[in-house]
């Protein structure tokens, strides 16, 4: 798996496809991707499916979250039907939501080239990942923890941070926090903007030294209002959904799903 501009982090296919089988021999059910995530978002079509091969043999899906949703999700799902083409496996979409016109059109584009393709959604509008995942930009992100950290660290790096959406004011109420270390318990529940104003600083800069201060290890989740409740409905009741919590137990304040 490649990592980015980091070559020296890369693992060969050889190896990543070894890992796979002796997985699948362990029991493994599938092997799976989080395409919007750092390192798997460096990955491309070829190399995942070369990994994704010996699921062939083991009769085993390839399960991702794709690299695109929302508006652009047609051509994230037409990624994920690629790699179940070229590797031969049948194949499945984490938590799918975009258009559901969309949606429709690129499963009926996937299953015409004889893939099998299926998906799963939980029915909210709120979405919840990891902190860094919503207010960081990717290149800040895709040298690890310790890069990331001495980035935020740096004043040229946080001066730039400042004026992107991730770190503004308007962007960060509507961020509630649900997973930070037991010291700092207190502040689940609430909206970053609403933290940051009880300790008196502004909401980018508090989130950054929040960043620091945990390692990254902050969890947050964020109403998206490109979700409607129309749209939810029809996914659920497409006949390739299956239903999936796509549950996240942890943290005081864990994700309504």
């Amino acid at each position: 798996m490649t990592r980015g501009n980091h070559p020296e982090m890369t693992l060969p296919i050889a190896l990543a496809q070894l890992a796979v089988e002796r997985a699948l021999g362990e029991g493994a059910v599938g092997l799976s991707s989080g395409l919007d995530y750092i390192p798997s978002r460096f990955g491309g079509v070829e190399e995942i499916a070369a990994m994704a091969t010996p699921l062939a043999e083991a009769d085993r899906p390839y399960v991702s979250h794709l690299r695109a949703y929302g508006a652009s999700v047609r051509a994230g799902l037409a990624e994920l039907g690629e790699v179940g083409r070229i590797a031969n496996v049948p194949v499945h979409a984490s938590h799918l939501w975009g258009p559901p016109e969309a949606i429709d059109a690129a499963l009926l584009d996937i299953a015409s080239e004889g893939v099998s393709v299926s998906f799963d959604m939980y029915p909210y509008v709120q979405a919840s990942t990891i902190l860094t995942m919503l207010v960081l930009p990717v290149e800040v992100q895709e040298g690890g923890i310790p890069a990331t950290l001495r980035q935020l660290n740096d004043p040229n790096t946080r001066s730039a941070l400042l004026r992107t959406k991730g770190l503004s004011a308007e962007y960060l109420g509507d961020v509630v926090l649900g997973s930070l270390p037991e010291r700092l318990a207190d502040h689940a529940g609430k909206t970053i903007t609403e933290a940051a104003a009880n300790a008196g600083n502004p909401p980018g800069e508090w989130t950054m030294e929040l960043l620091i201060d945990t390692a990254l290890q902050v969890g947050a989740h964020v109403y998206r209002t490109e979700r409607t409740e129309s749209d939810l409905r029809a996914i659920v009741m497409h006949p390739r959904h299956c239903a999936g919590s796509d549950g996240i137990y942890l943290g005081q304040r864990p994700h309504p799903r």
